[in-house]
């Protein structure tokens, strides 16, 4: 036994079994059956060819008391309540500019988010870019590596090299303690005694 789909037309009840012949009509609000919004029916093209737009808007209106009524007025109806010559568009749009709640700051960007702690002081990290001051901990690594040794990984990496010939780079990685201390043997460097840079 097989089973075939068909669609029935709400608006004639015609059935159809291609649904590419049906399209759906969703109702977003009703003066009646508002509570059971939205409702979809099935139309053929040709039967919602039939249909003309009115352009109408959704109001609701509080009154004093604290009642509430609402609905849809046409916008010529609408723009007849206004006395004295007053352009109803452009108060709408004065008020909807005046009405806009203030953007919210984006979040600030937790430092460091997403990497632990010490993860440029490491022998795979140190001297990759990064945002905030560079560590101690990570020139001190950079200077134990040594310079060609670090440009090396991070040219295999990706990364940008850390350019010696850049005042801003030689400044932020100490580079000249790092020539000065040249010929020493990584396990016998002197102590680096640095400050935190930007």
């Amino acid at each position: 036994m097989t089973y075939k789909r068909v669609i029935v037309s709400d608006f004639s009840e015609e059935v159809f079994t291609d649904e590419k012949e049906v399209g759906t009509v969703t109702i977003l609000n009703h003066p009646t059956h508002g509570a059971r919004m939205p409702v979809r029916l099935h139309a053929t093209p040709e039967e919602w060819a039939k249909h003309t737009f009115t352009p109408c808007i959704v109001v609701e209106y509080t009154h004093p008391s604290g009642e509430v009524e609402r609905g849809t007025m046409l916008v010529e109806d609408f723009n007849a309540l206004a006395a004295n010559d007053v352009d109803l568009d452009e108060v709408i749009a004065e008020q909807a500019l005046l009405q806009r709640p203030p953007e919210q700051p984006k979040p600030r960007r937790e430092r460091g988010k997403g990497r632990p702690p010490g993860y440029h002081w490491t022998a795979e990290h140190a001297g990759e870019p990064h945002s905030g001051k560079v560590n101690p901990h990570e020139i001190a690594m950079i200077h134990r590596l040594g310079l060609d040794a670090v440009n090396a990984r991070l040219r295999d990496t990706g990364f940008r090299e850390i350019n010696p010939a850049d005042p801003a780079m030689r400044s932020r990685y100490r580079l000249d303690a790092l020539e000065q201390a040249d010929g020493n043997p990584p396990d016998n460097q002197p102590e680096l005694r640095l400050e935190e840079t930007q």
